[in-house]
């Protein structure tokens, strides 16, 4: 096992206006698994790629077990990596890409194909050892890919959004093997990825946008308490309530509620309100903090019903209905927090949406190709 440390990291591309990566810091502890999300561009893969070894950082360090790394070539650090595509060697047959690493660190090709088949064991292609990478699926490529990267032996795991090619089904068979990969080798994990549910498959993850970490907490933390308003933006989810904190409750058109532990204690805020804490009733009939408010539209999600709305003085707000609940298009109805609810989150007010509406999740593009390019 081997602890991932990086301290102050900066990083500028040849010609570039602006930094891709700005006094970046994260620690991955042994054996722990650390996520990183961003909206496209926001250094996501460069930070891999400094980790790695192949690009050089401007500033800062990258620690492997307290050792600095500056410098060392990317074979010479205790790390593997993974990227978005498998990049198989066409000219080899499974065993031989799986052996691949072995063989480089000098491991005769029988002491390496039963390395190979130890991995490949583990990512359950058993038998596989001889068949062409061209036959495979997408999901049993990215199944050789992972056992190459594992068979490497080294310490730490970067995955570079390994997954995100494949479809739904694929991907947990892919998140399910990476949990029994950790608990069988126990490797340090830094994991890229633009899927919220796939981050949360780490004990940690790292808000990046901008080049800059605006948070690390675990997952649930992220969304109970965004460190601002780029992050609530990025996770979605969220209703913004515009208005002022005094006397410690914030105060808008939705009248007063009491904020959190933590939030600002005065001046301007936005409270952000969960679209699943948020009850609708008949227009007039919420108790407590609400408005009034136009049903736009409701999109069905499995069996609940994600519903837009317009309030009067033309703000945009979400609700998610329970399971059996459901409104109609054009009707005017309240929209609230239900009785008890208790003190809620807000954080400093920043930038209308309009101007940030670059913050969002990566999407991928048509094929499977990525539409980020340096991460």
């Amino acid at each position: 096992m081997s602890r991932l440390e990086i301290h102050g990291v900066g990083h500028r591309y040849p010609g570039a206006a602006t930094d891709a990566l700005t006094d970046v810091s994260v620690e991955v502890a042994d054996g722990a698994m650390v996520s990183v999300v961003g909206p496209s561009g926001s250094g996501k893969s460069t930070l891999l790629r400094v980790a790695a070894g192949l690009r050089d950082a401007a500033t800062g360090r990258v620690l492997i077990d307290g050792r600095d790394v500056a410098g060392d070539a990317t074979e010479r650090r205790d790390l593997t990596m993974m990227f978005q595509r498998p990049l198989l060697f066409d000219h080899l047959d499974v065993a031989g890409n799986v052996g691949f690493a072995p063989r480089l660190a000098g491991a005769g090709r029988r002491e390496a194909r039963r390395c190979a088949q130890r991995y490949l064991r583990l990512v359950h292609l058993e038998g596989f050892e001889r068949r062409d990478v061209a036959s495979l699926s997408g999901g049993q490529q990215q199944r050789v890919a992972l056992a190459r990267a594992l068979a490497a032996e080294r310490g730490v795991l970067l995955l570079d959004e390994p997954f995100s090619s494949l479809d739904r089904e694929l991907r947990a068979a892919m998140h399910d093997l990476l949990d029994e990969v950790r608990a069988a080798l126990e490797p340090t994990v830094l994991l890229v990825t633009h899927d919220l549910d796939e981050a949360a498959l780490a004990e940690s993850t790292v808000v990046l946008i901008d080049g800059t970490v605006h948070q690390h907490a675990p997952m649930p933390e992220l969304h109970r308490r965004p460190a601002d308003l780029a992050v609530a933006r990025l996770l979605g989810g969220f209703t913004e309530v515009p208005g002022t904190v005094r006397d410690g409750a914030h105060h808008s058109a939705w009248g007063r509620v009491p904020v959190a532990a933590g939030a600002p204690r005065s001046g301007a805020a936005t409270l952000l309100l969960r679209r699943e804490a948020l009850c609708v009733a008949a227009a007039g009939g919420t108790r407590g903090p609400g408005v009034s408010a136009r049903v736009v539209r409701r999109r069905p999600v499995g069996t609940r019903v994600i519903v837009s709305l317009v309030a009067e003085d033309g703000s945009p707000l979400e609700v998610e209905l329970p399971a059996g609940e459901d409104v109609t298009p054009g009707h005017r109805v309240g929209v609230g927090l239900p009785e008890g609810a208790g003190p809620q989150w807000a954080v400093p007010a920043g930038p209308d949406r309009d101007a940030t509406s670059s913050t969002s999740l990566d999407t991928v593009a048509p094929g499977g190709a990525h539409a980020e390019s340096t991460g």
